[in-house]
C-alpha cells in the first residue's frame, strides 16, 4: 500500500493541515484513502512518545514498534492507500538541553522504516526558519508544559543549528523508498491549500481540488510576540514560593485568562521580567539559501 506520511517538524502549522485534512475525510474514504493521526487513535500517540523516550531499551523498543504497526495495520485495513501524520514522529517539541533539533530523527526514522514494512511510504516533512521554530517551541511549551527556564537559557545550546533540517531530509531520503516532499511553514502561510490539495495528490488518486473542503478559522498559534515575558512570568511565578497555597490556584487562573489579561494594565505587572537582548540563531538569509539548496534537490510542494 502507498502511505503518505506526514511526520513533522512541529510548530510548522500541523494542526491547521490535519484539520483541513480531516474535513475531506469523506471524500477520500470514497476513494479509497484512509486517513488519520496518532492523536485520535487510540493510544497510538502515546506509544509513540513512549518509544522516542525509551531508544536506549531494546526489549521496550521491540514492544512498542510491534504495537504501533499492529494498531497501523489495523487502521489501513481494506483501504488502498493512506494518508497518516503526526508530527511528533521524530522527535520532542521541547528542545531544551538538545544541542540539535530532534537528536534521534536518524534513529527514529529507522524503527518507522521497520514498523512500516512491506508499504511504499512517501515521507511529508515541513520546515521552518530554526530561530522563528525555536521561539515558537519555547512559548508553546511555556504555555502548556509549564517550563521555567528563560528564554536565552532555552536557546544557549543551538548555536550550531544550521542545516538541521537538511541532515533530517537526507536522512528520510535513504530511509524510505520515496524521496521526501517538503514544504516550508513560511509557504504555508501563504499557500496552504494547495499544499494540502498537493499530499491528497500524493496517493495518486484522482482528486479535484474544486473537491475538497477548506478551513482557514482552525489555527493553532501558541501566542504572539508579546505573550513571551507574560508567559515566562507566570512560570517563574508558578516555580518559586512553593509553600504558597493559593499559587497553583492563581497559575491556573492566570492560564485560562492569558489572552485576555495580556491585553489589560496586569500584563505591565507580569511582564516586569525582561532578559537581556536575544541574538538570533541564524540568519533568515542562510536560511532561505538552505531552502533553495532543497529545493533544486528534491523540489517543494
Amino acid at each position: 500500500m502507498k502511505i503518505i506520511l506526514h511526520l513533522g517538524a512541529h510548530k510548522t502549522a500541523s494542526t491547521h493541515l490535519q484539520y483541513n485534512i480531516s474535513l475531506n475525510q469523506d471524500l477520500l474514504e470514497k476513494n479509497k484513502i484512509k486517513y488519520f493521526r496518532f492523536h485520535e487513535t487510540g493510544s497510538l500517540r502515546g506509544e509513540t512518545i513512549e518509544l522516542r523516550r525509551n531508544l536506549q531499551d531494546p526489549t521496550l523498543v521491540k514492544e512498542l514498534t510491534a504495537s504501533i504497526q499492529d494498531r497501523i495495520q489495523k487502521e489501513i485495513k481494506n483501504y488502498e492507500t493512506a494518508i497518516i501524520s503526526y508530527e511528533g514522529i521524530l522527535g520532542e517539541l521541547n528542545q531544551y538541553g538538545e544541542e540539535k533539533i530532534y537528536p534521534d530523527a536518524e534513529e527514529l526514522a529507522g524503527l518507522y522504516r521497520e514498523i512500516l514494512a512491506g508499504h511504499e511510504v512517501i515521507p511529508v516533512f515541513a520546515i521552518r526558519n530554526y530561530h522563528d521554530f525555536m521561539i515558537s517551541s519555547y512559548k508553546f511549551c511555556l504555555k502548556y508544559d509549564g517550563i521555567n527556564h528563560t528564554l536565552n537559557d532555552y536557546l544557549k545550546d543551538k548555536k550550531n543549528i544550521h542545516n538541521r533540517w537538511s541532515s533530517i531530509i537526507d536522512v528520510l531520503n535513504k530511509t524510505f523508498d520515496h524521496s521526501p516532499k517538503i514544504f516550508t511553514q513560511e509557504d504555508y502561510r501563504k499557500n496552504w491549500q494547495e499544499i494540502i490539495f498537493e499530499i491528497i495528490r500524493l496517493t495518486g488518486k484522482e482528486i479535484k481540488f474544486e473537491e475538497l473542503t477548506f478551513d482557514s478559522t482552525s489555527q493553532n498559534v501558541s501566542g504572539s510576540a508579546e505573550s513571551l515575558d507574560f508567559y515566562y512570568t507566570i512560570n517563574r511565578f508558578k516555580h518559586s514560593s512553593p509553600q504558597f497555597k493559593g499559587k497553583a490556584r492563581i497559575h491556573k487562573f492566570l492560564r485560562k485568562e492569558s489572552s485576555r489579561l495580556s491585553s489589560t494594565p496586569i500584563s505591565s505587572f507580569l511582564k516586569k521580567h525582561k532578559e537581556e537582548e536575544i541574538t538570533p540563531l541564524n540568519k533568515f538569509e542562510d536560511y532561505k539559501e538552505e531552502v533553495f539548496r532543497l529545493s533544486e534537490k528534491f523540489g517543494l510542494l
